[in-house]
């Protein structure tokens, strides 16, 4: 047995397919007859792992790799300290903004913003409208 024979060195998941990144809405994304389930991203850190630099450019790469896939969230929710993702200095802002620009709703939760926080991105939310998308849509996802 080679080591790529091994299961750890096998793909987790298959491959999902990607679009190029300039194509706004992919073929078929507006298309009520594909099969898609609605989802939605729920953030709460401005990182993803440990909160150093390695952590906020996981999560932007997140952010990245998310909209180049065909389906993309129907909703991107942001809370507690992940609020800094919607201000423009934050490593993510740009693939966020992106995400918002091909139709992700981004949604932001009003409790969570106080005089330290800058918001340029977004939708401000109560926690009632974040709990009736988190409802509504098919899958949720937390980070």
């Amino acid at each position: 047995m080679t080591a790529a024979d091994k299961p750890w060195n096998q793909p987790i998941v298959e491959e999902v397919e990607e679009i190029p990144a300039e194509a706004p809405n992919p073929p078929g994304y507006d298309n009520a007859d594909a099969p898609r389930e609605s989802f939605a991203c729920v953030f709460s850190k401005p990182y993803w792992g440990e909160n150093d630099e390695h952590g906020v450019e996981l999560i932007a790469a997140y952010l990245e790799s998310l909209g180049r896939k065909m389906q993309r969230p129907d909703y991107v929710i942001l809370v507690h300290d992940a609020v800094a993702l919607a201000a423009n200095d934050h490593k993510a802002f740009g693939a966020l903004r992106q995400l918002g620009d091909t139709g992700t709703s981004v949604l932001v939760l009003q409790e969570s913003i106080n005089e330290d926080k800058t918001v340029d991105l977004g939708t401000m939310t109560s926690m009632d409208e974040i709990v009736s998308v988190m409802i509504k849509v098919e899958k949720v996802m937390m980070f």
